[in-house]
């Protein structure tokens, strides 16, 4: 799949609403998971299906271990700067706990199932936790949908069915933990970018695609997380936004940003958890993007060079698909 570095900075006004949202208290930023949510969902079924287009099949050693190589520096380091710091906190065993959850990827069920106490420093990784959830069955099922020759139809049920069980949810009155962190009804964007990978557009350029964005951020923000619909408008809004990538999201700050956005997210929350009260927002800002610009380019950059690695010579497990 050919780069396209407006979509750098779709990722990175992403990471800027997280960022106003937990740094300044904007309570539309949530918005900002949901755009994440698409733009994976988008980027990660267009690929796969250019490959099963390609080969017939889906190579999951490859698959995995690219996502390994991708996610798993930058998660390790902020992992084991928690474990040492945990070490002169009162709360250590928590802080414990927590990363401990994230490296497993169940932060999105910690709390229903009790396993990370009070501490709140990995918490943020619920929506990292949803992703890998969601891709390893994404993959699995992929094939068969394309088999289905409507994948447009079956994907569009399958949001159906997610907003509905969500507005149920609701109606039932079940916690705000369902609405906005389970996997069952919260990642409708997931779904939403796999859609868009099969509509059958090429990218788009909205000159009033900022200005639309404007006018839906204002209209999301008054919104919460848990709303039924809040986190599908959302998703349209970055369905937009992929299909529209306007040449001014390709501004080199803007685009960097995204670059990064990555480990951003991942330092970002700690720094504001176990600095605060410490120092300003706008410190421990600074300190969050010099964090993740080092981390990019002296940690995640240098291991994106091992995506190919160690797979050229092995037996590998592959699903063969009949695409004609």
């Amino acid at each position: 799949m050919k780069h396209n570095p407006a979509l750098d900075g779709v990722r990175g006004l992403a990471i800027s609403l997280v960022l106003l949202f937990h740094f300044f208290g904007w309570r539309g930023g949530w918005i900002g998971v949901d755009v994440f949510f698409c733009l994976s969902g988008y980027l990660i079924t267009s690929i796969l299906r250019s490959e099963i287009e390609a080969s017939g099949r889906i190579d999951f050693r490859r698959f995995y271990w690219r996502r390994f190589v991708r996610l798993a520096p930058a998660l390790f380091l902020v992992s084991a700067a928690l474990l040492a710091w945990s070490r002169f906190s009162s709360h250590g065993a928590a802080i414990r706990s927590s990363v401990w959850v994230a490296i497993l990827y169940l932060q999105n069920w910690a709390a229903p199932l009790g396993l990370a106490g009070r501490d709140l420093s990995m918490g943020h990784t619920w929506s990292l936790s949803t992703e890998e959830q969601f891709y390893l069955l994404w993959p699995l099922l992929l094939p068969l949908v394309i088999r289905s020759r409507r994948p447009l139809l079956l994907l569009g049920w399958a949001i159906v069915l997610m907003m509905t069980a969500k507005a149920i949810a609701a109606i039932d009155g079940v916690s705000d933990w369902w609405l906005i962190y389970s996997l069952p009804l919260r990642p409708v964007g997931l779904i939403v970018g796999c859609w868009i990978a099969f509509a059958p557009i090429k990218l788009w350029r909205f000159a009033w695609a900022p200005a639309l964005l404007g006018l839906v951020l204002m209209a999301l923000s008054v919104g919460q997380q848990g709303d039924v619909l809040a986190a599908f408008g959302a998703s349209c809004l970055a369905a937009v936004l992929i299909l529209g990538a306007p040449p001014g999201f390709a501004i080199w700050p803007l685009r960097y940003l995204g670059r990064i956005s990555y480990g951003l997210y991942l330092y970002h929350w700690p720094i504001v958890v176990l600095g605060d009260g410490h120092a300003s927002r706008w410190a421990l800002l600074a300190l969050s993007l010099i964090a993740a610009a080092l981390s990019f380019e002296f940690i995640e950059k240098p291991c994106l060079r091992l995506k190919g690695a160690g797979l050229r010579s092995t037996a590998r497990m592959r699903l063969s698909v009949d695409c004609k």
